[in-house]
């Protein structure tokens, strides 16, 4: 279940936006049993979280601008990632899952300057993403640690330009 909410507001070559949004995830599996054999892990796990991006931009001229976001993101552990014993048909691959797993979340920030005139157009612009408590397949099953998993893709610079 999840609500959002989002507003944008222009004041002369200024530009501003947000959104907000809920999200809650309340996930249970069985536990089953095969010949008496524990086949699944019983689980119930409950994830919530609050996100949020803010937006600006400014228009220097009508072919020169400058935009900056920041944000925050959530991923719940799905139902396979929580509870899986067993061989993954679309990947032959035998999937232990952990029902320890916590919420994926992110907290990532980007500028951009554009530029775009008759028949080029051209950005350069970075970002920084981090990732805490990620969620990955492993060559073995480990708990994921109450640290934080950090995951970081940084200070990526960017130059394109376009000819139409």
């Amino acid at each position: 279940m999840g609500v959002f909410g989002y507003a944008k507001k222009t004041w002369g070559d200024n530009t501003f936006n947000m959104g907000l949004r809920y999200d809650y995830v309340n996930s249970k599996g069985k536990q089953l049993f095969v010949e008496d054999e524990e086949q699944f892990p019983g689980f119930k796990n409950k994830f919530s979280n609050i996100s949020g991006a803010l937006g600006f931009t400014h228009s220097f001229s009508e072919d020169f601008n400058f935009k900056a976001n920041a944000g925050s993101a959530f991923r719940a552990p799905n139902p396979a990632e929580l509870g899986s014993n067993g061989v993954h048909e679309g990947t032959s691959r035998y999937e232990i899952g952990n029902e320890n797993l916590k919420a994926e979340r992110s907290f990532q920030a980007d500028a951009t300057l554009e530029f775009g005139h008759s028949i080029v157009t051209g950005s350069i612009g970075i970002y920084e993403n981090y990732i805490h408590n990620f969620i990955y397949a492993s060559a073995k099953r480990a708990i994921q640690k109450p640290s934080l998993m950090r995951t970081i893709m940084n200070r990526l610079m960017m130059f394109i330009v376009t000819v139409r």
